[in-house]
């Protein structure tokens, strides 16, 4: 086995096993995380409690363990909403507005 990159949402192995096994990574599992194996999405499975672990093939394989939290990515979007429609409602000139508003006495 040997670590391609290890960083904290993404761990990258690349694994030569000599029959089916299962891969334990000494990470804790939390929702968000994905693994693929040789870019095919795979079951990743709960080892020991906390840990995960996937099923590898017999032979040469990549295996990518990714954390993907859905809460990010539907973050990423709900700004992006507000943000055009701030721009959207900035665009257009303010009725009844001006902008020297000086009460005289």
């Amino acid at each position: 086995m040997e670590f391609v990159e290890y960083i904290p949402d993404k761990v990258e192995l690349l694994v030569n096993a000599s029959k089916e096994s299962i891969l334990v990574l000494l990470q804790n599992r939390f929702p968000g995380w994905q693994v693929t194996i040789d870019g095919a999405k795979r079951e990743l499975l709960t080892v020991n409690t906390t840990t995960m672990g996937v099923r590898v093939p017999a032979g040469k394989s990549k295996v990518v363990f990714e954390y993907k939290p859905a809460a990010i990515y539907i973050g990423y979007c709900i700004s992006i909403l507000g943000f055009a429609a701030l721009s959207v409602f900035y665009s257009f000139p303010q009725s009844g507005k001006s902008g020297n508003n000086i009460d005289k006495c």
